[in-house]
């Protein structure tokens, strides 16, 4: 017999690994009140597990079971076609696998910095990302422009973007 609270939730469709890069972009948005909660370590692990996760939404739509082979294939390749999405895509497998074989976009997290700043009494965390191109970009803001092309390829394509979770 089991006691206490017993939860279950579904993972069989893009919509639960959306639902998931939403919630670690949530994470990396949320600053410390104050400068003694700031932890650096924590946010860059936030930082690049939204990019990990955000760009596996492209497996998760390749792995739906509900959607047809021409909409995942139509998914993907737009996916593919994102400026903002290779970044993630790069960004993404870098931190997972330490160097990247191959790019899609040069973008770099080698030359990274984390920007503490007050910003309207709170501590605001921020990554700066290397586009590839000799660019610096905001690690919030690119998060943020990859959650916004994905709900706008999946809603091109006539798929559900409202949360679950």
């Amino acid at each position: 017999m089991v006691t206490g609270i017993v939860t279950s939730s579904g993972n069989i469709g893009y919509r639960d690994q959306l639902d998931r890069a939403r919630r670690f972009l949530e994470r990396v948005e949320h600053g410390p009140e104050d400068v003694e909660d700031v932890d650096e370590v924590q946010f860059q692990d936030n930082m690049w597990s939204f990019f990990q996760h955000c760009w596996h939404i492209k497996d998760w739509v390749r792995h739906d079971p509900l959607m047809s082979e021409a909409t995942k294939d139509a998914v993907i390749a737009a996916a593919h076609q994102s400026k903002v999405l290779a970044m993630c895509q790069d960004l993404c497998n870098a931190t997972k696998h330490l160097r990247l074989n191959k790019t899609a976009a040069r973008a770099s997290h080698k030359h990274v910095e984390t920007v503490i700043a007050p910003s309207q009494g709170r501590y605001e965390h921020d990554l700066i990302v290397d586009d590839g191109h000799g660019g610096q970009l905001s690690g919030k803001k690119l998060a943020r422009d990859c959650i916004a092309d994905w709900e706008r390829i999946l809603t091109d394509h006539g798929l559900a973007i409202a949360r679950r979770s």
